[in-house]
């Protein structure tokens, strides 16, 4: 989902051009879009794939290079969405959709994160209270300032983004420590995908702010989720958290299908 240095990006969703506009130009305060409806074909994720490197990883990036993590972030670079973007030719309406819902998924974190933070002690607490103030005003506001929309509530999601923000929200209830594993894939899988296929992109692109904002801006670079992660859980925890990242993955890889017509992801076995 939206990382913090992509607010500033957006693209015109009235028509696919080379030029890119303000999206305060392109959309009115109560506009809604609505997905087309999805394609037959779905998308499955095959039961063999490249394996964990023996290289001994933080806790976060060892969730992310899992087997099951690599497949489906493998299948996520394919979907329509994310491969029309890199050729620059996604219909412009995919992209604005995608966009104008993720602000209901920011609204939504900002909430989990709250839950979470009433819901823990100490160190977690103060992160997730953290958190919830960053992704409720850093986050949401200029998104809903950009898109001329006064509160998130004016957003209709779809299927995909509403499974997804419900995942997390049960998350925050019931196992309110574990939020921050499932808030993961929303950082670590745009990253990896922008730093996979930016230098195919190119320059003149409307897509490719897109894919340099988001990478990586240096090697090794850990966002503040990342670094929380790996200096508060246990390697014995490991197991535990998995399940919750993995269903995360394919919630990511799921909203960028729909977004590109395309049938949710399958959850691969392992994950459960």
């Amino acid at each position: 989902m939206l990382g913090a240095n992509v607010l500033a990006f957006l693209i015109p969703v009235a028509v696919l051009v080379a030029t890119v506009f303000s999206a305060t130009e392109v959309f009115g305060a109560n506009r809604k879009l609505h997905l087309k409806e999805p394609s037959k074909q779905r998308l499955e994720i095959s039961q063999s794939g490249p394996k964990r490197s023996a290289e001994q990883n933080s806790f976060s990036q060892s969730l992310f290079d899992e087997t099951e993590s690599q497949k489906i972030r493998d299948l996520t670079k394919e979907t329509v969405f994310i491969r029309g973007m890199t050729s620059g030719l996604l219909n412009a309406n995919y992209y604005g959709a995608y966009m104008v819902q993720d602000i209901a998924y920011l609204a939504n974190g900002a909430v989990a994160y709250k839950n979470a933070a009433a819901l823990t002690e100490g160190k977690f607490k103060a992160f997730y209270t953290e958190m919830a103030t960053k992704w409720g005003s850093e986050y949401l506001i200029p998104m809903l300032t950009a898109w001329h929309l006064t509160d998130a509530g004016k957003v209709e999601p779809g299927t995909a983004a509403k499974e997804y923000m419900s995942f997390l929200i049960t998350v925050s209830k019931d196992q309110p420590k574990y939020l921050a594993i499932a808030m993961l894939p929303c950082s670590m899988l745009w990253r990896w995908m922008a730093h996979q296929v930016v230098s195919s992109v190119p320059v003149d692109s409307a897509y490719y702010s897109w894919f340099q904002d988001n990478k990586s801006p240096s090697p090794g670079h850990k966002g503040s989720l990342e670094t929380f992660v790996d200096e508060n859980f246990g390697q014995e925890e490991f197991n535990t958290a998995k399940p919750f990242f993995c269903k995360a993955m394919v919630h990511e890889c799921s909203f960028f299908s729909e977004s590109g017509n395309q049938t949710p992801c399958d959850l691969p076995p392992g994950c459960a």
